[in-house]
């Protein structure tokens, strides 16, 4: 598959609700007039420099790495010690149950950015599971939001952090409350640690 053609199936996991969000379900079907950028990387080689140019570049916002290669459960084990080993990544670990929750952070200035994980993985949340491995966080910090639906700790920025350009409090609240009934509704469970925003990978203890 060409780069688009893995992009384009990777937004359609998104504008048909399946991640739960309803924001980005609105926002992945004009990606360019939220700043949300999509880029394919191969290998990690590029990893720092991808984070660095979205991090100056006034038009991104966020950032999603897609990892097409990444399609084992040793290949994704192997990608988080790759990860660590980034100048702008920590990675933080939590035991949860018979789970391991990874939680990916990568340093923009002064802010600690959450990381989200999605891929192929049948232990995966639902909502978690795209056809590609990717990684999506946001590159800037948080917009001067008009309402706040939810307080987040001090210097942390996450996907949640999207400027939905002029929308209606009626409508921002309607999306929300969507978001977390869709999100419910794909689990078939409220949320738990697994798929968290704080966690980017939930992996079975066994296989680390």
């Amino acid at each position: 598959m060409t780069d688009n053609e893995i992009k384009e199936e990777q937004f359609d996991f998104y504008k048909k609700h399946k991640a739960g969000c309803s924001f980005a379900a609105i926002v992945a079907r004009q990606p360019d007039n939220y700043g949300w950028h999509q880029e394919v990387l191969r290998n990690l080689d590029f990893f720092d420099k991808v984070v660095e140019t979205s991090i100056k570049n006034n038009d991104v916002s966020t950032l999603s790495l897609i990892l097409p290669n990444i399609q084992t459960i040793t290949e994704l084990c192997n990608l988080i010690r790759e990860l660590e080993k980034q100048s702008s990544v920590i990675i933080e670990q939590v035991s949860f149950e018979d789970f391991q929750c990874i939680g990916m952070r990568v340093k923009i200035d002064i802010f600690t950015s959450w990381v989200s994980g999605f891929g192929n993985f049948n232990f995966f949340p639902l909502t978690r599971q795209a056809p590609f491995t990717e990684l999506s966080f946001r590159v800037k910090p948080r917009p001067d939001y008009e309402w706040i639906m939810k307080e987040a700790p001090e210097n942390v920025i996450h996907l949640a952090d999207l400027d939905m350009h002029g929308i209606t409090k009626d409508s921002f609240v309607r999306l929300w409350n969507s978001s977390l009934l869709n999100t419910e509704k794909i689990l078939g469970h409220k949320p738990d640690l697994k798929s968290a925003a704080k966690t980017t990978f939930a992996i079975p203890t066994k296989y680390l």
